[in-house]
């Protein structure tokens, strides 16, 4: 591909933030690629400035200040990271747009205007624009793509409980070229929007020369012996914490670190069992000696409904770290058939699932190695070229409806 392209994503999550998503992994490869790239998140609102002891928030009102100072002659090596400033968040917007059907989180308030910074950057008028956050609703009337296409990285009605967002999502698809879902039952879904739009599967993926590299043990580790078994990621209403309990209670020489952003949930669980800790968020960098410093890795997803087009991009994480992975039996994960994952159904089958791959650790039957393998042929690079080789295949037209 020797043209340059100017691509857009318009994402969920910001760059540099504690929660590095497929946007991130994406705007920098195809960056890698030599195209020019602005990576856009959910923009920060007068909501967010009142809560200004937040890290998070902190860190999206940096860089809504820094963009801002960006000129076109500067776009090169890496992704423009964009978090616009906005007078409404979602949950208020949403209001209006149901009465008016205007998104004011996007257009027209959001200050100084989108359309602006856009023009600033000259990405007014780019070769594609990625949406994956469907309350960007809005933002093409201000940007003019040659291609737009809706990539949904979970079922966004189940993940969020807002009932709007699918009445959001068939608008988006109205404007749409093509639908890329990270899972089969995420594209399931877009299809029943529209089946006359071209469609793709493409799972999350992995850095994988990142996480196959493992720097030092961590200091924490030194008072956590072997096993090790470990989780990282988010622990919210998706994650399984009767499963935590489960596995420390009945598995008392198993050691169950968990490393993420909480809610108090998982602390009070380390209070109750020695066999517990908690480690808090980690900077990406350091993450994979956390993983290759452990024998096991975790996936306890709970009965959440968001679960089912769930396409964990802990997953290949994981396995690219060599470690086998204990996970909740989905629909969408038994249709990889991937031979690293060790899954269980219920509490009972959790116990039984993991002392049998303790039994294989200990009789050295696990081979990091051929794990490893699994996971190369997920990078974020090929992922990246087989997007953009989608999108620039879409017919010029397509029939909306």
């Amino acid at each position: 591909m020797d043209k340059k392209l100017k691509v857009v994503f318009a994402s969920h999550t910001f760059i540099g933030g504690p929660f590095v998503v497929g946007s991130h992994h994406l705007a920098r490869e195809m960056t890698n690629l030599g195209h020019e790239v602005l990576h856009i998140s959910t923009p920060i609102t007068p909501f967010h400035y009142l809560s200004s002891n937040n890290e998070i928030n902190t860190l999206r009102k940096k860089i809504s200040r820094e963009v801002s100072r960006i000129s076109s002659a500067e776009i090169g090596n890496i992704p423009i990271n964009y978090v616009p400033f906005s007078l409404l968040p979602w949950k208020i917007a949403r209001t209006f747009y149901r009465q008016f059907g205007i998104n004011f989180m996007v257009n027209p308030v959001s200050i100084p205007s989108m359309r602006k910074h856009l023009k600033q950057l000259s990405f007014l008028q780019p070769d594609i624009l990625f949406i994956d956050q469907p309350t960007f609703l809005g933002i093409e009337s201000f940007i003019s793509p040659k291609v737009t296409v809706y990539r949904a990285t979970d079922l966004y009605k189940e993940m969020t409980g807002d009932p709007m967002i699918s009445k959001v999502e068939e608008e988006v698809i109205k404007g749409a070229d093509g639908i890329v879902g990270t899972s089969e039952p995420v594209v399931e879904y877009l299809k029943t929007i529209n089946r006359t739009l071209p469609n793709l599967l493409i799972e999350n993926g992995v850095d994988f020369e990142h996480f196959a590299t493992s720097g030092s043990e961590p200091e924490e580790y030194k008072n956590i012996p072997f096993p090790r078994a470990v989780y990282v990621g988010a622990l919210d209403d998706r994650f399984d914490f009767a499963a935590l309990e489960s596995l420390a209670k009945h598995i008392t020489n198993l050691q169950v670190v968990v490393i993420g952003p909480g809610d108090g949930r998982c602390e009070r669980l380390s209070q109750q069992f020695t066999n517990i800790h908690i480690l808090g968020p980690k900077p990406y960098s350091d993450l994979p000696s956390y993983l290759n410093h452990s024998q096991i890795a975790l996936l306890p997803l709970s009965d959440h409904e968001a679960n089912r087009g769930r396409s964990p991009m802990k997953l290949y994480e994981y396995a690219a770290s060599g470690l086998p992975v204990i996970v909740k039996e989905t629909p969408e994960l038994q249709r990889r058939e991937e031979k690293f994952t060790y899954m269980y159904k219920d509490p009972e089958s959790l116990i039984s699932v993991m002392n049998r791959l303790l039994n294989e650790v200990n009789q050295n039957k696990v081979n990091r190695e051929e794990i490893q393998q699994s996971a190369r042929s997920q990078s974020w690079k090929s992922k990246a070229s087989q997007l953009l080789e989608f999108s620039l295949d879409l017919p010029k037209k397509v029939k909306r409806y």
